[in-house]
């Protein structure tokens, strides 16, 4: 499956303009870089968490995905293994319309966050670009600064 995912800089969440969906932490650690192989526990305001296991292939506005679930067993199974630093997001999410939705994370670990908006396919990406632009909490798009890639945040988190 391909990911179609677009990165903006924000200041702030919407106020009224869009429908709050949900809040969430999520605790991401990577098994490499390149190729990308990440592992996450995503923490529900409710209590529910749920474990994956995911491989992207390198590129910037549409990437190759590869998300498996896992239990809770073999997620801390691997996390033993693994034995690297969380990096920690705090994720609130809201309805742009019936089919999409954009997340706002702010990492709790170094001072970055951006917010993403997945599509269906790259014509669903262009027709939403004039409603994206609208939005004055959406400033600046980073789709293509590696700055915001997660695997980059994490490399330079466990530099420090």
């Amino acid at each position: 499956m391909y990911e179609i995912e677009q990165k903006f800089i924000f200041d702030k969440l919407p106020q009224n303009e869009l429908e709050f969906i949900r809040h969430t932490i999520v605790y991401r650690q990577y098994l490499s870089s390149d190729p990308e192989i990440r592992i996450n526990r995503r923490v529900f305001d409710d209590g529910e968490e749920r474990y994956n296991l995911t491989f992207k292939s390198e590129n910037f506005l549409k990437r190759k995905e590869v998300k498996m679930r896992l239990s809770r067993e073999q997620y801390f199974d691997i996390m033993d293994v693994n034995c690297c630093k969380d990096l920690v997001f705090e994720v609130w999410e809201y309805a742009i319309d019936e089919i999409h939705s954009i997340s706002f994370k702010k990492c709790k670990n170094i001072d970055i966050c951006f917010a993403e908006i997945e599509y269906a396919d790259m014509e669903d990406y262009h027709k939403m670009q004039g409603k994206i632009k609208g939005y004055d909490f959406v400033k600046e798009e980073v789709t293509e600064n590696e700055r915001f890639y997660v695997k980059n945040i994490w490399r330079r988190f466990c530099e420090e």
